[in-house]
């Protein structure tokens, strides 16, 4: 959604200027979310993981338990993402009957993925057996912006509730998977 050269978290009104295909869909979505309903919520989210299908976290887990040596790129910095918040979340916006429009939503705090994987790793107690070795590059197909950190204040003003730290949040994940 955004380009990643911020340096601070993104706004929700902060300009869009997507990457790539996948980010340029996304706008595109947006708008016309907006043009057919101006009643919507959007609710932007970064890095989602949770004990269900497949993401971040479950690949870390299987790759661990496979004794592979991880190669994981500190040049991506956001906010890991519980689905469980996000999905309470989603409920909090419906039952207070909050203004419509753009929200942002992400766990408070903010990580590389080299950081997110050490901290699975931390949090199940693998870390001494996987051999982790961060690299500033890594191959993608697709562009990804190097700061995605969206600012989640709007959301978290709205729902009167603080956000827990995706640390907080990662390890009610772990105990449910």
């Amino acid at each position: 959604m955004f380009n990643g050269k911020a340096n601070q978290p993104y706004l929700e009104a902060h300009p869009t200027a997507p990457l790539g295909i996948y980010g340029q869909s996304k706008l595109q979505g947006e708008q016309a979310v907006e043009e057919i309903n101006p009643a919507h919520y959007i609710v932007r989210a970064s890095w989602l993981y949770g004990p269900y299908g497949h993401n971040f976290l479950k690949t870390m887990l299987k790759l661990a338990d496979q004794g592979k040596s991880l190669t994981i790129t500190t040049e991506q910095t956001g906010s890991p993402t519980s689905t469980l918040d996000l999905a309470d979340a989603l409920l909090g916006l419906l039952e207070k009957q909050a203004p419509y429009g753009t929200y942002h939503f992400s766990n408070r705090g903010q990580t590389t993925w080299y950081g997110f994987a050490k901290e699975i790793f931390k949090q199940t107690h693998q870390l001494e057996g996987v051999k982790l070795a961060e690299t500033a590059e890594y191959p993608t197909f697709a562009k990804r912006p190097k700061y995605s950190v969206l600012d989640i204040n709007k959301i978290e003003q709205t729902l009167q509730q603080p956000i827990r730290s995706w640390q907080e949040a990662l390890a009610e994940v772990i105990h449910q998977i």
